[in-house]
């Protein structure tokens, strides 16, 4: 994609989101639901992942509770710079829902071994590899 076209791209999310984030700024859920689908809407136009991220973090972090928000912006880092930044994330999803993905554990692990803490790395692997012997949907 051309840079002239990227650049109306963004001018065109700037002004069809403004309206809606100045509506968003009081209810935080709202707010991450927005910054989100900027995201979604960025990713697939583009593929700009760098600057999905980054709105993906917008949305996890105005609501830490948004799973899939939190889901985004983990798994983002992990496909960027900062990957030992997705356990954060990473970790907000498994405590909502341990079973949002059958793979978050090794997600986190991966985290925290590109941040060199490698006891927690272990001990995540290690879980994932529990539910890997004793569910066999795992495999």
């Amino acid at each position: 994609m051309s840079f002239l076209r990227k650049l109306s791209f963004f001018i065109f999310l700037g002004i069809l989101f403004s309206p809606y984030s100045l509506l968003a700024q009081d209810d935080p859920k709202e707010l991450s639901k927005v910054y989100e689908e900027q995201g979604d809407l960025t990713l697939a136009e583009t593929r700009a992942l760098d600057l999905a991220r980054e709105l993906y973090t917008l949305a996890a972090d105005a609501d830490p509770d948004n799973i899939s928000g939190n889901f985004k912006a983990g798994n983002a880092f992990l496909q960027t710079v900062g990957k030992e930044r997705a356990a954060k994330y990473l970790e907000r999803v498994l405590a909502a829902d341990n079973e949002y993905r059958f793979n978050i554990l090794y997600l986190i692990g991966r985290s925290y071994q590109y941040g060199l803490d490698f006891d927690k790395a272990l001990d995540y692997y290690n879980r994932y590899r529990t539910n890997l012997t004793q569910n066999e949907g795992y495999r």
